[in-house]
């Protein structure tokens, strides 16, 4: 825990944009927590006192995944992708955007629910990332993402429900998963 402590507090302080992260002294911020950090006597206490230390950054893309739920996210890498985009909406992984190119994305239809890809079901899935209450909705959103996504020209097996309510007859397309479009393009450390 001491050494996780320290990689966390060291990459914000070598890796963030900002010298005064936050316009914090961060190194008044280890010597604040270093201590509560050495006082801790389990895992979970040592991650509340690091998300503690990274509340003070008021930033949400500085969160820590629990293992259980890092396991559960952690997808073959790639920026592949099904040719539409999704939001969680109540608990569900709604489609909100097609590719705008004719065929991407597989007959798939914005509305629908995606249930499952590759056989993990996006519903438990939310249910496991919501009972973190340390996850931010964008962390989320980016989990279920990477289910989704993997190496151009992976086939993926997805399973959507067309309508609301359980009654509804499946649907299953066996997705290729598309180059992302556009030219990637780098800025500092974006």
């Amino acid at each position: 825990n001491i050494d996780s402590f320290e990689t966390v507090w060291s990459t914000v302080r070598d890796k963030h944009w900002d010298a005064r992260p936050g316009g914090l002294d961060w190194q008044a911020v280890h010597t604040e927590f270093r201590p509560k950090i050495e006082a801790a006597a389990t895992t979970d206490e040592a991650r509340a006192v690091m998300r503690e230390m990274l509340g003070r950054l008021h930033q949400t893309h500085f969160t820590i995944v629990s293992a259980d739920i890092y396991e559960n996210v952690a997808t073959e890498a790639g920026d592949g992708w099904p040719g539409f985009e999704v939001r969680i909406l109540d608990g569900a992984v709604i489609v909100t955007k097609l590719s705008p190119e004719p065929g991407d994305a597989k007959g798939v239809i914005a509305g629908w629910e995606v249930r499952s890809v590759d056989g993990v079901d996006l519903r438990a899935l939310l249910t496991k990332l919501q009972s973190d209450t340390a996850m931010q909705e964008l962390s989320k959103q980016r989990a279920v993402q990477a289910q989704m996504g993997g190496p151009p020209g992976k086939s993926s097996h997805f399973e959507f429900r067309t309508s609301a309510g359980e009654d509804s007859a499946p649907v299953v397309r066996e997705i290729t998963l598309l180059k992302p479009r556009g030219n990637p393009t780098t800025f500092g450390n974006l």
